[in-house]
């Protein structure tokens, strides 16, 4: 009797340590899948990385084209900028020019203004011969116009 007690509660014990070692082996199954996801998970993480990375270089290149050509815009502004300066002063400068010019030009006597007097002078003495008339004005234009090439 003893050893049927015995043997029965070995049994039990053994029976025990199988449902035990079921539910290790069971853990253990759920536990390696767990580690075959995390696995991957971070294999796949990696990729997405290694991607994202050269996304990175490639926007950190595209940053750097950008701003150079920003660079050589702004230089480019700056020197038209410049040069439309430049333009606007001498524009200035050109219309201070011609004023000047127009004022001297209002102070001296134009042609036709010296010889309708010199015409004048002579109409009263030569209106009788308008031939004679019209050959004084053409000396007094070519007279006028000699002194004013000299």
């Amino acid at each position: 009797d003893e050893l049927k007690a015995k043997e029965a509660e070995f049994e039990e014990k053994t029976e025990g340590l199988r449902r035990e070692n079921t539910d290790l082996e069971k853990q253990l199954g759920t536990a390696s899948q767990t580690i075959l996801d995390l696995v991957e998970r971070h294999k796949t993480n990696q990729k997405r990385k290694e991607e994202d990375d050269l996304k990175f270089e490639a926007l950190q290149q595209e940053h750097e084209l950008t701003r150079d050509q920003n660079v050589r815009l702004l230089e480019s502004l700056n020197v038209k900028s410049k040069a439309y300066i430049q333009l606007e002063a001498d524009h200035a400068d050109a219309q201070a020019e011609i004023q000047r010019m127009m004022a001297k030009d209002e102070e001296t006597p134009r042609v036709d203004d010296v010889v309708s007097v010199n015409v004048d002078k002579s109409a009263n003495a030569s209106s009788k011969n308008p031939k004679k008339m019209l050959m004084k004005e053409a000396a007094a234009r070519r007279q006028l116009f000699e002194n004013f090439a000299v």
